[in-house]
């Protein structure tokens, strides 16, 4: 007895669920909420108190610091670089990400080096935008001028096809938004 495609569809969408909600428990169990695994953080021996040297002090709170930045999970503590980045911030955007546990990722560091240089090449597009504009408000000016600050401050960061002729083109953008 053959049966026709019509009725084997509701047997295809069953199956197409099933592996679906598969996916998801799997997913689930291998990944905690927070972004970590649920085994990524072993318990803590105890130490007995007569083991304690009386040399040891609590930590300070900026000690304390950087170990609670290395909880952060991975994802969240790339989108406090790229916030960094964003904000015109390179320099501490990078000293963030090294810092974190995750820094030792090069292809997380290669991503962030990426938004940097395209952030970088947004920047002084804007600039050259508002350059051209003879009716420009004095709020996009200053803030284009501000861009050229951050560029011109963050010559490690620019991207090597434009390097070579950065400083005469952020000179004559300064010159030609200043005269307006």
């Amino acid at each position: 007895v053959e049966t026709s495609s019509s009725a084997r569809a509701p047997i295809y969408a069953g199956a197409i669920l099933g592996a679906a909600i598969l996916a998801s428990a799997i997913t689930y169990v291998l990944v905690a909420p927070s972004g970590e695994t649920p085994n990524s953080n072993p318990p803590e021996k105890s130490v007995p108190i007569a083991d304690i040297p009386a040399a040891a002090t609590p930590q300070p709170a900026a000690e304390a610091a950087p170990k609670a930045e290395a909880k952060i999970p991975l994802m969240r503590a790339l989108a406090n670089a790229r916030e960094k980045i964003n904000a015109g911030n390179f320099a501490e955007a990078m000293a963030y990400w090294d810092d974190h546990s995750g820094g030792a990722r090069e292809k997380y560091r290669g991503d962030l080096l990426d938004d940097i240089r395209s952030k970088i090449k947004s920047m002084l597009r804007y600039a050259e935008n508002v350059s051209l504009n003879p009716d420009c408000a004095e709020a996009e000016r200053a803030k284009a001028l501000r861009n050229l600050d951050i560029i011109e401050s963050s010559p490690s960061f620019t991207p090597p096809e434009t390097a070579k002729f950065l400083p005469q083109k952020i000179e004559e953008l300064r010159r030609i938004l200043k005269s307006k």
